[in-house]
Parts: structure tokens; sequence; C-alpha cells
């Protein structure tokens, strides 16, 4: 399982925006056609949301196979490999149930 700052860290490689309540006040998420959605941050009391369309990403790509393989899960974990980030030897798709990018959580 990810702490906090891992998967903050994971984000921002991503390049991914970050909106927090606690300093952007309420964010809402409102879903559009064609694969795109809006984001509106409150910026404190009484100020007019501001939003901004943002594009979804597409699935990951496939990866090449590595020459490292695992069963499934439980082996992963029992070398201590845990969670296998895209990219990483023995990473597969077979691994990775929600195709985030990160296997074996």
């Amino acid at each position: 399982m990810l702490r906090p700052v891992q998967a903050l860290t994971l984000y921002k490689k991503a390049g991914a925006a970050l909106y927090r309540t606690d300093l952007s006040g309420t964010v809402t998420v409102q879903v559009q056609p064609g694969c795109q959605f809006a984001l509106s941050a409150e910026k404190g009391l009484g100020a007019t949301p501001q939003t901004a369309p943002v594009r979804v990403t597409p699935p990951i790509p496939a990866v090449p196979p590595s020459s490292v393989t695992y069963k499934n899960c439980a082996a992963v974990r029992a070398v201590g490999k845990a969670p296998l980030l895209v990219g990483q030897p023995g990473y597969s798709r077979k691994l990775d149930r929600d195709g985030d990018g990160l296997a074996c959580k």
C-alpha cells in the first residue's frame, strides 16, 4: 500500500494537477462528452470558482515484457518487490488490475 507521500510523488511525476480542499476550498469535477472533464476550485470564501477543461489522458501504453516475470501478486510480495511501477522489471498488465501503472498495490 502506498503512503500519501508516495502517491503524491507519482502524481507529480505524471504531471497531474493536484487540488487540495484545505488550500483550494471546494473542488468540483464535471464529466463532459468527448473524454473531457472540467475542474472548478473555490479559492476561499466568496470567491468565484475557477474552471479549467482538462483532457483525460489515454491508457498507459503497453510495455515490452522483461525477462523477470511473476505468476501473481503473491509472488511479487514474497520477494519484496510490491508495488511494481510500469517500466520496472516484472511489471505486467495482468498484475495491474485497474490499469493505473501500479501493479500489486
